[in-house]
């Protein structure tokens, strides 16, 4: 018996969704290479960099436990609600190819999917 993990399989462009939504499936998830481009990337961390440039504390560990918060990280920003907070992420949730992926992989069991979430660790 083989208990050595299965590797995560990285999908480079051109991108075939076919192929990553039966390695999701067969490993769990897959690492998906250049899904953005470089100008995409760019204009997102821009307008993070801008919005944490604030001053505010949001997204820094304050969950009322000293344990889960040094377990997250003490200088690790977590924030969610990441469209109301940059205009980029609007596009990324919404691009075609994503959302074709999720509706086709969803067909099983939902008649349509709605893509609404989006972090940043």
């Amino acid at each position: 018996m083989n208990s050595e993990q299965p590797r995560i399989r990285r999908h480079h462009a051109p991108l075939d969704w076919g192929n990553i939504r039966v390695d999701v499936a067969k490993l769990g998830g897959v690492i998906v290479k250049k899904l953005f481009m470089d100008k995409e990337i760019a204009k997102f961390n821009s307008e993070m960099d801008d919005y944490l440039a604030t001053g505010c504390d949001q997204g820094k560990p304050a969950s009322g436990s000293d344990q889960y918060d040094k377990f997250l990280g003490q200088r690790t920003v977590r924030l969610q609600g990441l469209i109301e907070k940059t205009p980029a992420v609007s596009d990324w949730i919404g691009k075609p190819e994503l959302v074709n992926w999720a509706t086709e992989s969803m067909k099983p069991i939902a008649t349509s999917v709605l893509l609404n979430a989006a972090e940043l660790i």
